[in-house]
This record gives structure tokens, C-alpha cells and sequence, in this order.
């Protein structure tokens, strides 16, 4: 997808609106700390020890050219809030980051095809991976620490099955076409089915059964590997939705025997029981910067209308708490993952803004039982 695209997608996002729900406020504050941030936006993930946030600059708001300053990898300690590694050697922007298990090991993916593999403690470049495909989008290793499953960005989006210790990629999936002159013409002439093979956002269970996508066109896809590696469609948008961009995100929970995924068309979130492909939960509102908590059950996210972070749960879907409000100044931010629950559940992670002033920040909720 060109730069330009992600950008026109990158304002509709900071713009989108989302439902209204009446807000409880908890019997007892959660304690909160901010975490100063400069930046008008960028990408955040939490690491698997809870101990340790990884930023990234995004592409999308800054220069083509990515200075040495932009292709930096900040690791921020979660209780303390400093910079405690700056890590150095990427040639070009990243994407996205993903760790091992441990979270002794993670990788970096960038717009050049480049794979890059740090040792997180020393803060160093184990090794690089230099892939013949550019823009990678988005990564996840899988339960083994050894496979990384990486989603391409340009149509025709592909999953790309990555050896880290080989460096091989040892299998690719996607969706398949059936005539390539058919395929060629549809890129050239018809814009909406371009889409079809582009993907906002994907999930991948540990064991590597299960691969979920959302195209543009807000059709949900999933790929069961034990049942062949074409697409099951688990969600069939409507012909209005087309191009709309309305799914942007979607996380696996339960150990990978659920789905959820924010519909701004439908303005909730959904919850699909993967066995039977049913969906089994919904809760009115959201946006497309949320996390599920371990419990499969309650989930958080930023509310741009309210300017607040808030929690509910598809248990109570009516009853919503709000945890923190945030600056009006800020707006949902678009990069990486700017919500995420601790391993436990009882801290919440919320950052990466939209702000159009360059003063951002990043908060660290702790929750109450």
C-alpha cells in the first residue's frame, strides 16, 4: 500500500467517532503514572515479563527519509518510566516488533524486508534476516521462540513462515488466485477488490493453528491450518463497508480459541468462538486501540469521544468503568499496540496518542481487583 494511502488512513483513524456508553466510575481510583513521551505519534508493545515497553517512530507521520534518530528502538522500564536502551543498527523504519516467550529475544521488522533479531538485556543486534520483500507490516514468533509468522503490506499480502535460526522461510500462505490476468486487472481497474488481498491487522495462536486477518473491506478471515491453507470468512462485511477500513484490529484470547475484533460499522466489539464460528460476545462502542485481558473476558480501550481509557467485559457489557482520563489534546493513535494487559491482567499499558503537538505520553494503570 503506498505512503500516501496509509496516511489518508492514518487522518480517518485519528477522526474516526465512535458510540457512546454510559461510564460508571469505580468505588476505588486505580493508581496511575504517566510516562512523559515527544512524539505525534508512535509504535508500543509491552514485553513478556511486564518489565520493559519497546517504542518505535512511525513511518506514517514522519520524513520519507528515516533520519538515524527516526530508526531508532527506545526500551523504556515500565516501573521507573526511563529510556534504558537505545537500540541501533535498523537501516530503515520499523513496523512492528514481537518477542519470544521469555522475552529474552525480539524482532524487528522494517519497511525494507529487513528482519533484524536483538538480544533485549544486552540491547544488542543478534543478527539480520534480510527478506526479498518489502514492507513488512506485521510479526508474532509462535509458541517455539524459533518460528516467526511475518504479514506482508503490499497486494497481495502474504504470511510468510520465517526459520529465525535459519533464516529460511520455509512456507507461505495467503489467498489464492485463481487467473493472474484476472488478478492483474483487478489491481489496475478495480479498487475495491485490490483490497480484498490487502489486511489491516492479523493475530496468530502460539501452536501457529490459527492465522486471523481483516481485510480493508472489513471482512474477517481466518486460516485453520489443519483444515487447508485457503480462508475460512468468519465475518462477511456488508457491501457498505467496503473500503472503509472498519476492522483495524483484532487480538486471539482464550489460547486461541477466540477471536475479538473491534467493527466500527457495527460500533462494538465481537467475540467468535472459533470451533463452532459463532460469535458468542459483543459490547457496544470502542475504538480500534484495545487489549484483551488473560481472562478472555474483559477487555480495555482508548475512547477518543471521552478522552478516557476504559474497561468493560462481554460478561457485563452495559457496565463500563473509566480508568484514566486523557488530555483532549490527544487522539487515538494508530501504530503498533497501544493497549496491553500485563501477563496477569493487573496492569494496564495505554499510549502511543495521536498528538498533534508532539507532547504525548504513555500510562501505566494499575488495576484493582
Amino acid at each position: 500500500m503506498s505512503k500516501m494511502i496509509w496516511r489518508l488512513l492514518c487522518l480517518v483513524i485519528l477522526l474516526l467517532p465512535v458510540l457512546s456508553l454510559p461510564v460508571v466510575a469505580q468505588d476505588e481510583s486505580p493508581t496511575v503514572t504517566l510516562i512523559p513521551q515527544t512524539g505525534l505519534t508512535f509504535g508500543l508493545r509491552l514485553s513478556p515479563d511486564d518489565r520493559t515497553l519497546v517504542r518505535w517512530e512511525s513511518s506514517a507521520v514522519l520524513a520519507d527519509d528515516p533520519a538515524p534518530e527516526y530508526r531508532l528502538i527506545r526500551l523504556i522500564d515500565v516501573e521507573t518510566g526511563d529510556v534504558i536502551a537505545q537500540l541501533e543498527g535498523a537501516s530503515d523504519y520499523t513496523n512492528d516488533v514481537a518477542f519470544t516467550s521469555d522475552g529474552a529475544i525480539m524482532a524487528s521488522i522494517h519497511l525494507n524486508g529487513d528482519v533484524n533479531l536483538w538480544d533485549v538485556a544486552a540491547g544488542k543486534l543478534l543478527k539480520r534476516i534480510e527478506l526479498l520483500t518489502l514492507n513488512l507490516a506485521r510479526a508474532r514468533f509462535l509458541a517455539d521462540d524459533r518460528t516467526l509468522i511475518v504479514m506482508t503490506g503490499d497486494a497481495p499480502a502474504l504470511f510468510l513462515v520465517l526459520d529465525t535460526e535459519t533464516g529460511a522461510v520455509t512456507r507461505i500462505f495467503g489467498q489464492h488466485v485463481e487467473q493472474r490476468a484476472e488478478f492483474l486487472a483487478t489491481m489496475a481497474d478495480d479498487v475495491f477488490g485490490r483490497l480484498d488481498f490487502l489486511y489491516t491487522a492479523f493475530a496468530v495462536s502460539g501452536d501457529g493453528q490459527f492465522v486471523a486477518a481483516a481485510t480493508p473491506n472489513g471482512d474477517v478471515l481466518l486460516w485453520d491450518q489443519a483444515e487447508g491453507t485457503q480462508p475460512i470468512t468468519l465475518y462477511d462485511a456488508p457491501d457498505e463497508a467496503r473500503g472503509r477500513f472498519e476492522i483495524r484490529a483484532l487480538q486471539l484470547t482464550d489460547a486461541g480459541r477466540s477471536l475479538v475484533y473491534h467493527d466500527a460499522g457495527r460500533a462494538a466489539f465481537i467475540k467468535v468462538d472459533l470451533a463452532s464460528r459463532e460469535e458468542i460476545g459483543m459490547i457496544p462502542g470502542g475504538t480500534l486501540a484495545f487489549a484483551v485481558a488473560p481472562d478472555g473476558d474483559h477487555i480495555a480501550w482508548l475512547d477518543g469521544d471521552r478522552h478516557s481509557v476504559l474497561l468493560s467485559a462481554f460478561s457485563t457489557p452495559d457496565a463500563v468503568e473509566q480508568l484514566v482520563e486523557y488530555p483532549e489534546g490527544w487522539r487515538v493513535g494508530f501504530t503498533g499496540s497501544p493497549v496491553s494487559f500485563s501477563t496477569d491482567g493487573s496492569t494496564l499499558i495505554a499510549g502511543a496518542f495521536g498528538a498533534v503537538d508532539g507532547d504525548n505520553g504513555i500510562y501505566v494503570i494499575e488495576l484493582n481487583d
